[in-house]
């Protein structure tokens, strides 16, 4: 049996009206949001309250009478050179150009000619 371009038009057509008659309901079905973004959309509050925070505490009967106490401590300063640090982190930036040099070494491949042949 040998398929016709008029066949092959007919069944196109077919499916693109298929198509086009189910994908409304298809996309109307789906909710593409996590399902933590669906349930966190059922719960808000649609309205907005406008008063400034410390209205909105005294409303609901917080007062500063809970609220911690700030303790400041003094912290001694570094004041030293410390010479360990420098010389492991001059050892660290020593030790990644070596790894640079050496990965930039095996991946390059030179070729030596003697001169005249080609």
């Amino acid at each position: 049996m040998q398929i016709t371009s008029h066949h092959i038009s007919r069944t196109f057509a077919a499916t693109l009206a298929i198509g086009a008659a189910l994908a409304p309901a298809a996309a109307a079905q789906q909710d593409l949001r996590s399902p933590d973004t669906r349930d966190a959309a059922e719960r808000v509050d649609r309205t907005q309250d406008l008063r400034m925070p410390d209205t909105q505490d005294a409303s609901i009967g917080r007062t500063l009478d809970g609220a911690p106490v700030v303790e400041f401590v003094d912290v001694p300063e570094a004041d030293r050179f410390d010479a360990t640090d420098a010389a492991l982190g001059a050892a660290a930036g020593v030790g990644l150009v070596l790894i640079g040099v050496g990965g930039a070494l095996t991946t390059v491949r030179i070729r030596r000619r003697p001169v005249g042949v080609r």
